[in-house]
């Protein structure tokens, strides 16, 4: 998939009104494997016991928030830094914004 098809693919998602199904929508333009979201819809996978999280072991940390999105990005590497199975990706939003980090190569989204 072409960049510019990505970029489409998360426009259409953001502008969806159901935001509970924005993660599990995004995972799925970066191809990973239904069988992996659908666990995660139902729990099975999610290491995280909050409500508002996700944590899909060795692969990804994601949060929604309202309130300072910066802040709640720090305290969620901090919080990533001290478990022992380290997501690569850690995706913080409250809708209107988002902050991604590849804890591999540092890149940011």
């Amino acid at each position: 998939m072409e960049i510019t098809e990505i970029e489409d693919r998360i426009t259409e998602i953001i502008n969806h009104d159901n935001k509970d199904q924005f993660i599990y929508d995004f995972l799925g333009v970066y191809d990973f494997p239904k069988a992996t979201i659908t666990k995660l819809r139902k729990g099975t996978n999610n290491l995280s016991k909050k409500p508002d999280e996700i944590f899909l072991k060795n692969r990804l940390y994601f949060k929604k928030v309202s309130g300072n999105l910066m802040q709640n990005f720090v305290d969620i590497k901090e919080k990533v830094d001290q478990l022992g199975s380290k997501p690569r990706y850690i995706i913080v939003t409250d809708f209107k914004n988002i902050l991604a980090e590849d804890i591999k190569t540092h890149d940011t989204l």
